[in-house]
């Protein structure tokens, strides 16, 4: 693929990627279809990462940038994992439960599927690490790329009140707090 491509590429598979994972947290779906997309959303992630990487170092090459296309790789290979190491432990651990009859040994196979589950978690925290240093990374090389206003540039994370476990990726510029925005409480 020619480098004039990746930019085109990342864009696509950027909106993919976002589209994608609010269809996944939000929309009812069959399983089968539901863990296609799970595991379709890091390999989109880092074809993002990388159009994204194309489309900034045309201007202005640097080692932020770089460790930013690195680390956002990295973030979205780490999801990869943690999507299969999740699937597996649920398919797993509920193929096998509807076989035990007596509610005792019910109870150890739930507390051992969430003891095992830990290691998803695990990984979902080194994604988070990894992805949110490659978004601020990213974030400070497009303040210096005039191809971006500095509103596309600033990232807030916050908690959505609905669901504290999440996190919803809000953009504002310097003159705007997410308070200020229309509808905001």
């Amino acid at each position: 693929m020619s480098s004039e491509k990746w930019p085109r590429t990342g864009a696509y598979a950027g909106l993919f990627t976002a589209i994608g994972y609010l269809a996944f947290a939000s929309l009812p779906m069959p399983a089968r279809l539901r863990h296609l997309l799970f595991f379709s959303l890091p390999l989109s992630g880092i074809l993002f990462v990388a159009g994204l990487y194309a489309l900034l170092r045309d201007r202005r090459d640097s080692i932020a940038l770089q460790i930013a296309a690195l680390f956002g790789i990295i973030g979205f290979s780490v999801m990869n994992v943690l999507a299969v190491v999740q699937i597996a432990i649920h398919l797993r651990m509920t193929a096998r439960a509807p076989d035990i009859a007596d509610p005792a040994m019910r109870g150890l196979v739930r507390w051992i599927e969430d003891s095992v589950n830990a290691v998803h978690l695990g990984l979902d925290v080194s994604f988070d690490i990894f992805v949110l240093t490659s978004v601020v990374l990213f974030g400070l090389a497009m303040i210096r790329d005039p191809r971006f206003r500095r509103s596309h540039s600033i990232s807030i994370p916050s908690r959505s009140r609905r669901n504290p476990t999440s996190v919803r990726w809000l953009v504002c510029g310097p003159w705007r707090s997410p308070s200020g925005w229309r509808g905001a409480k």
